[in-house]
């Protein structure tokens, strides 16, 4: 946030006065880009604000009619009320007129190329701290924080990985769900591998599909190694020599058939018996 005090200083903008707003009163943009709800980035703002808190206000500036339109950080306030909070801390700007407008647009433009999204990391960590502080179980750990049990359990499994994707996930603004699924293709491909993926990554994003994928084809190529080696290993191994000697029998005497296999059954502690010999033993 330095950077940010810095540069609207420079531009001699003043600044807001901090104020609790009820969630209920402030109202979004209109010129502002459609934001969903659904996506993964989004939850794990949400998540974050669970575990967390909201700690960058928006910025806001009060209309006319008593309500206060976002200037930065409709994100942070959507989250804050899907999370069911009631209030909210916010940056408020003086009334629209003039010159204070136009210093709100500059503000917003530095701060929303200035601020950094807390990532999946900071949450787990979050998590973890609260769960060994109160040795909850993984059940009462979601109760407390109001997340799914399987949503707790993913943030915590990130901590399976190894340092470098930890240092990773660190810098990286990634969803819960992609960074875990880089924690699960390290597991199964090893940390070299993990290594080219993030690099791979860091040119051009991935979905979570495509990771998943990427882990499912190295999976299949493994498989089908373990395959080719058992194959190889079959090829190689010696005939046992049972065959040759009962085929070698029969083409000598067929009446000679049984007992050569007798006597190499006798070894292993089994016997033939003659189909005749099988019915008068059970008359």
């Amino acid at each position: 946030m330095k950077k940010s005090v810095e540069s609207l200083t420079e531009k001699k903008i003043s600044f807001p006065v901090q104020q609790t707003l009820a969630v209920s009163d402030i109202v979004r943009d209109p010129a502002n880009r459609a934001i969903s709800e659904q996506d993964e980035d989004f939850m794990t703002l949400v998540d974050s604000v669970r575990v967390l808190g909201v700690l960058q206000p928006p910025h806001v500036h009060k209309l006319e009619d008593g309500t206060y339109m976002l200037i930065d950080g409709e994100r942070r306030w959507r989250a804050a009320r899907a999370t069911g909070r009631a209030e909210i801390s916010c940056l408020v700007w003086s009334d629209a007129n003039g010159e204070d407008e136009k210093k709100r647009v500059v503000a917003g433009l530095v701060l929303n190329q200035e601020r950094k999204a807390h990532s999946c990391l900071h949450i787990a960590r979050r998590l973890r701290d609260i769960r060994n502080a109160y040795d909850f179980t993984g059940e009462e750990l979601a109760e407390h924080v109001g997340m799914p049990v399987d949503r707790v359990k993913t943030y915590l499994a990130l901590f399976a990985a190894s340092d470098f994707l930890l240092n990773f996930f660190e810098e990286a603004d990634l969803p819960v769900k992609v960074a875990a699924e880089f924690m699960r293709y390290e597991k199964t491909a090893k940390e070299a591998k993990a290594r080219q993926l993030v690099e791979r990554f860091k040119k051009s994003p991935m979905s979570r599909h495509e990771i998943v994928a990427c882990r499912k084809r190295f999976e299949e190529a493994k498989e089908d190694q373990k395959e080719e080696k058992a194959a190889v290993v079959e090829a190689s191994a010696p005939a046992h020599p049972l065959p040759a000697k009962v085929k070698a029998a029969i083409l000598r005497d067929r009446t000679r058939m049984i007992p050569a296999l007798n006597d190499e059954l006798r070894s292993i502690g089994f016997e033939l018996v003659p189909v005749d010999q099988r019915q008068s033993a059970s008359v």
